[in-house]
């Protein structure tokens, strides 16, 4: 058998500097060897396998809890199947920070709920604390970046992807930067911005969100007055298409597919001196190679090709000229109900859109009736035929129990989840809960709800977290964009 490895040398080193709770463990052998690490931390153990053999090794060490001393044990085996001696080392990992969000757990049933992590990011309006983290099965950190996220998920190889630092930005989670798609980033593109979701597709493009600008001279000035125009320019969403070389490889300016005199409640509001119109907010590809957009202000989620055929309309008729008619998915079955002011659209291939619809104004502009004094969000799924141009109600869901339902009055996310059939829902910036506003519950005016529930019961979730902020030490509170279940922690 011959005579066992001896590990010469073990130490911690810490990772860049905006990631926290994981080390890299430098292993140094006297010949080529696997490796076994485990950590142990008390009420928490994680292991790692190392099959490459090597004289030295650099292991990342990702999942550990905070504050607490973990106690590491490396054992090496040579390619005769022969082990060293183990070898230990303690690791104590840093509490989490002061102004770190506090985790209010609602509801909690880890064996009803989707296996992995949960990761979004989250920040806090008053001190202007950002951060991106994960928590375990059972809702302890074990993962955070300071740093600010819009979208993000992660890629088919295991790599963090989304929007950040105005384009689309990969990093590992042990920090290190793979690329960063921007004007002025790694890879140069031909925008200067990109926003609001970075979708990676299989052939290592990726789809997202431009802007566009229209002079116009007779943009509409009035929800309720259609002849009061003004002139201004206005900002248009553009649905893209990146080449991971960072070029353009489909792109498609949707002013110039829709109505742009068709305006939603918030079309009228400005950003950087330009009239909102349409707000893209959400983007996701169709089996056909199409493109699915979400447009916030339009209160509609459309279907366009690759060369900006329109496709599709689904969402409210109302405001909609006859031209575009032939496009509008009509609604069938009963109970149906349509969304407002939407986020995150999910389409399956089965034909279903499920979204998060925030419910803003509950109406367009174009109906009789006055918007309704409340607004409720909810979670939303829709059965589409396109050989028949109809649209049906599949579910929806607002109601989680307690303090339901509520009323996000912007972001949001629903994902389905592989494996149990769950839904993970995101409010990402509460004012109510109930019937009750944020001001008299004693919460900050934005707080976050995260919950995952199975469709068929959704008022006993497997989970329900909350994060507020009290309304005297934080008024303005806590929001995130959107949350997502993932696998592991681990690098490519």
């Amino acid at each position: 058998m011959g005579s066992p490895p001896r590990i010469e040398e073990a130490t911690e080193r810490l990772p860049g500097g905006f990631v926290h709770l994981a080390r890299w463990l430098d292993v140094t052998a006297s010949e080529p060897v696997e490796l076994e690490v485990i950590w142990d931390g008390g009420d928490h153990v994680g292991e790692l396998a190392v099959t490459e053999r090597g004289a030295k090794h650099s292991v990342p060490i990702l999942g550990m809890r905070a504050d607490r001393q973990y106690e590491v044990r490396i054992v090496a085996t040579n390619s005769s199947g022969v082990s060293s001696e183990p070898t230990t080392l303690l690791i104590d990992t840093e509490p989490l920070p002061d102004e770190f969000p506090a985790i209010d757990v609602v509801a909690h049933h880890p064996d009803r709920m989707e296996p992995g992590l949960t990761v979004f990011d989250v920040t806090n309006r008053d001190v202007r604390a950002q951060y991106l983290l994960a928590l375990d099965g059972e809702l302890e950190v074990v993962w955070y970046a300071d740093q600010t996220w819009g979208d993000v998920r992660v890629s088919g190889h295991g790599t963090l992807i989304g929007q950040r630092a105005g384009g689309a930005y990969e990093m590992d989670f042990m920090g290190t930067e793979l690329n960063h798609w921007a004007r002025e980033g790694t890879t140069g593109i031909d925008f200067p911005k990109l926003h609001h979701e970075v979708f990676p597709l299989e052939d290592g493009s990726f789809l997202s969100l431009a802007n566009g600008v229209h002079q116009m001279s007779d943009y509409p000035a009035s929800h309720t007055d259609p002849a009061a125009t003004q002139a201004g320019a206005v900002k248009t969403p553009i649905a893209v298409n990146i080449g991971a070389d960072g070029s353009t490889l489909a792109q498609v300016d949707l002013g110039e597919v829709l109505d742009m005199y068709r305006i939603g409640f918030d079309s009228l509001t400005t950003e950087g001196g330009l009239l909102d119109w349409g707000h893209g907010n959400g983007i996701v590809p169709h089996a056909d190679g199409s493109m699915i957009v979400s447009l916030r202000h339009q209160d509609a989620v459309v279907k366009v090709s690759r060369g900006g055929e329109l496709v599709w309309i689904l969402g409210d008729p109302g405001g909609w000229k006859p031209a575009f008619e032939p496009y509008l998915l009509e609604p069938i079955g009963p109970d149906f109900s349509w969304f407002y002011h939407q986020h995150s659209p999910e389409w399956s291939a089965d034909g279903q859109l499920l979204l998060f619809d925030n419910g803003n104004h509950g109406q367009t502009p174009y109906a009789p009736e006055p918007p309704a004094e409340r607004f409720y969000s909810r979670v939303a799924a829709y059965s589409i035929d396109e050989q028949a141009m109809t649209v049906r109600l599949d579910g929806s869901w607002d109601d989680f129990g307690p303090q339901s339902p509520q009323y996000a009055a912007a972001y949001g996310d629903a994902d389905r989840q592989p494996q149990t059939g769950n839904i993970l829902a995101t409010f990402g910036s509460n004012v109510a809960e109930g019937d009750t506003d944020n001001a008299d519950l004693g919460y900050g005016a934005w707080s976050v709800r995260i919950i995952e529930f199975d469709p068929e019961d959704s008022t006993h979730p497997a989970m329900d977290i909350r994060i507020v902020s009290d309304r005297e030490l934080g008024p303005k509170g806590w929001w995130t964009y959107r949350a997502e279940r993932i696998e592991a922690l681990h690098l490519p």
